[in-house]
Parts: structure tokens; C-alpha cells; sequence
């Protein structure tokens, strides 16, 4: 089998106990712009990169310091239902980043 490289990740999933709790979390306190929703199925798809919410001002739960790598800057940070959620930067090597378009 040939060797993969995994250039980025397209979604992910994460289970909530309250779909408005949680929408009002990313939307409101992380200020993610919504993609797309399907209320009937409880899902929502949230754009990311691009935005730089104010994470700490807005009352989220950092779990440590942002810490400077190599590609800019990575932060992680816990929803309210103890979702770990990284957030990296690549404006040094945006060639390993991933376009957020579309």
C-alpha cells in the first residue's frame, strides 16, 4: 500500500447534550460562521479559518497557554461538554494549512 499523507480534515463530529447550547457556544462565544445546518438531524457545519475570535474575552475554557510552533501559533481549548478543541495557525507555512473555501 502506498504511503498516505493526510493533507487536512474536511469534519468532525462532536456530540452535545443541547444543539442550542451548543450552537450558541461556537456561534456566539467561539464566533464560528455557520456552513450549513440540518435542524431536523441535529447537525450543524460551522466555516473555519479566517476568523479570530477573542477566545478568552469571550469566556471560553482555555486549557493551556497559546504556544508559539512552527507554523504561527496553536491554542487548545474544551467546549461545554468536554470536547478538546485545537485551533492551529499557519500564516509561517501556509502550504501546510488547508483552504477553507468552499
Amino acid at each position: 500500500m502506498a504511503d498516505l499523507e493526510v493533507l487536512g480534515v474536511d469534519n468532525i463530529m462532536l456530540a452535545v447534550g443541547d444543539l442550542e447550547q451548543a450552537r450558541s457556544f461556537y456561534e456566539s462565544t467561539l464566533g464560528l460562521p455557520v456552513k450549513f445546518a440540518v435542524p431536523q438531524a441535529g447537525v450543524v457545519g460551522y466555516r473555519l479559518g479566517g476568523e479570530e475570535p477573542a477566545l478568552r474575552a469571550k469566556g471560553a475554557r482555555i486549557l493551556g497557554e497559546p504556544m508559539e510552533i512552527l507554523t504561527g501559533w496553536a491554542v487548545e481549548l474544551a467546549d461545554p461538554w468536554g470536547n478538546v478543541l485545537g485551533l492551529t495557525d499557519y500564516r509561517k507555512d501556509p502550504a501546510r494549512g488547508r483552504s477553507s473555501s468552499g
